[in-house]
């Protein structure tokens, strides 16, 4: 997890507390879902949730996913735009 996961893939984490990846407050969640936001070959930010009160599911690893990549290609080329790429 973490501010910028290395692994630039999607995760679910079940147990937060437990993951050495975390920052202190993703520690603070239950668990965790991300997954990484991308403009074409570039990772630019992380899209993700938490929730104290059970564990993510499959299904929601998969919603945030799609999430990501939906978003990653509009805010890359919202950030071109806005420098005149």
């Amino acid at each position: 997890m973490g501010a910028g996961d290395a692994e630039n893939r999607q995760q679910a984490e079940r147990d937060a507390a437990a993951d050495d990846r975390a920052t202190a407050a993703e520690r603070g969640a239950g668990s965790i879902v991300a997954a990484p936001l991308r403009a074409g070959d570039t990772t630019i930010g992380v899209v993700g949730a938490s929730a104290t009160g059970g564990a993510f599911r499959a299904a929601d690893l998969k919603v945030v996913t799609a999430i990501a990549a939906l978003a990653g290609p509009a805010i890359g080329r919202a950030l071109a735009a806005g420098t005149g790429r």
